[in-house]
């Protein structure tokens, strides 16, 4: 068990020993194709989101800048979904509003009421 957190601890001392702007070429060429993916994901099927915000996840170990654009994209999304929550609650709470409660059983009875009877005078 000792060999193994020496093991999961040592790739952590390595990375920081390793030169700043070696760390920052790593994590660039690793992040920078996977926001690339993502973004020709966006329009196949797949998850083109998810990998985008992966690619950020991992630029924004070394990055300030994508940090914060990660940080950006993640309240956009909290905000978008916020508004389709409340749109699909109120549309929601619209459509039963609208539905009657009790059957109206009077509608057809004025319908069966009317005469059908049809004119049977003829002209001589």
């Amino acid at each position: 068990m000792e060999r193994l957190k020496l093991w999961l601890k040592w790739p952590g001392k390595f990375w920081h020993r390793m030169p700043s702007i070696v760390r920052k070429i790593i994590v660039f060429a690793i992040g920078v194709p996977i926001i690339i993916l993502g973004i020709i994901l966006l329009p196949l099927p797949g998850p083109g989101w998810v990998v985008i915000f992966a690619g950020f996840a991992v630029l924004a170990i070394e990055f300030e800048t994508a940090e914060r654009v990660r940080d950006w994209l993640i309240g956009i999304f909290k905000k978008g979904a916020e508004i389709l929550k409340r749109a699909w609650n109120n549309m929601r709470g619209k459509e039963t509003a609208e539905l009657p409660t009790e059957y109206d059983a009077t509608a057809d009875v004025e319908l069966k009421s009317e005469p059908t009877t049809k004119n049977t005078e003829t002209k001589h």
